[in-house]
């Protein structure tokens, strides 16, 4: 049944994956990058990286020196 799974953005409705029949939920990487931007930069900067960076599960990277 995984190969039958489409997964779809919870909050914007967009396909993250595309897959059948069934459907499941979750977040895409632009989503939860705008997330991570409205988060307090103290916690932000606990969670990052040496290199500044906090990285989602989907491998996209969010600078947080860069973010607003």
């Amino acid at each position: 049944m995984i190969g039958n799974v489409s997964v779809v953005c919870a909050w914007c409705s967009s396909v993250v994956t595309p897959g059948g029949e069934y459907v499941s939920h979750g977040i895409c990487p632009e989503c939860a990058l705008n997330f991570l931007k409205k988060l307090p930069r103290e916690y932000l900067e606990t969670i990052a990286e040496p290199d500044g960076t906090v990285t989602l599960l989907s491998g996209h990277k969010l600078d947080i020196a860069a973010a607003p």
